[in-house]
């Protein structure tokens, strides 16, 4: 089986894989379930920084009424 320039060829029907491209399909099997385990750690990364991001907003605007409610409060007291 002849090698191509990204390495051995895949076997063909008749052939018996050799070595190389069993262990090179082997690298990629594992390289493929080391990308889906960083895929999911990505993912719950984003996931938990959305979160986080909702609950500052949620934060932000209820500091923003309570400071509207503040400005009313103070603006009374200057009228009177």
């Amino acid at each position: 089986m002849p090698a191509t320039p990204l390495g051995p060829s895949a076997p063909q029907s008749d052939e018996v894989p050799d070595e190389g491209w069993g262990s090179q399909a082997g690298c990629l099997v594992g390289e493929s379930v080391g990308n889906a385990r960083g895929l999911q750690v990505m993912v719950a990364a984003m996931l938990q920084k959305q979160g986080t991001m909702r609950e500052v907003t949620v934060w932000e605007s209820e500091v923003e009424a309570v400071m509207r409610e503040m400005v009313m409060v103070v603006g009374e007291g200057q009228c009177n």
